[in-house]
């Protein structure tokens, strides 16, 4: 982003790049134009013209029980990564600068159990398009263990240790599990017409709609 290089002083031309996020997509469009509303008061502030350019949008996720319980089968089914001391010594060693820079404590260093389904959808933490593709038809996913437990997201931690050995063992479990459940829905069709019986139920009140114009070219490059 470009705010000009003088303090007090309206430059000839200056960019902004926001992040609207919020758990629901209802919300992104209410806090997306209480954005849009600052800068056309910036704009009539400062006499300047405004252009809005959405580089991308996403939805949250909406739910699926009977597949989350299909997925949950698959993974207590199947025996979740074991990790050697070496492994876990190494995510300690990744979680140390942590603890010294933030002061962060951690509970573990591996996690090796398999959780139950959440009784509630929690609040998200990030933005996926697997949530639009969840608008659409019946979705889910899981989580593996593929890096040190605490570790924030985007960090070098995390990447270190996705790309060692602790990474392939989540991954490659990863696609067991997801292999599994979509045998077992080829093999029992009635599992499938349950997640589309919860998908309809869910979306009766639903409309999907987006914040990117109709016809706008796909961005040259997202931030």
């Amino acid at each position: 982003t470009s705010g000009g290089g003088a303090p007090n002083v309206v430059p000839a031309a200056a960019t902004v790049w926001y992040y609207v996020r919020a758990d629901k997509h209802t919300d992104v469009e209410a806090y997306f134009k209480w954005v849009q509303d600052i800068a056309r008061g910036a704009a009539l502030m400062t006499q300047t013209k405004l252009k809005v350019v959405i580089d991308t949008d996403c939805h949250e996720l909406i739910p699926n029980t009977p597949l989350a319980e299909v997925l949950q089968r698959s993974l207590e089914r199947l025996p979740p990564p074991k990790f050697t001391p070496q492994e876990h010594e190494f995510a300690q060693r990744l979680q140390a600068p942590l603890t010294e820079q933030f002061g962060t404590q951690f509970t573990g260093t591996l996690d090796e159990r398999v959780h139950a389904i959440p009784t509630s959808v929690p609040a998200a933490r990030g933005s996926t398009d697997v949530g639009d593709i969840s608008w659409h038809v019946p979705t889910c996913g899981l989580r593996t263990s593929c890096f040190p437990v605490g570790s924030p997201g985007h960090c070098w931690q995390n990447v270190a240790s996705i790309a060692s050995s602790i990474g392939d063992k989540g991954t490659i479990y990863a696609a067991q599990v997801l292999a599994s459940t979509a045998i077992d829905l080829f093999e029992h069709p009635d599992l499938v017409a349950a997640a589309k019986a919860d998908f309809q139920q869910r979306m009766k009140s639903e409309k999907y709609t987006t914040l990117v114009p109709v016809g706008q070219a796909p961005p040259k490059k997202i931030r």
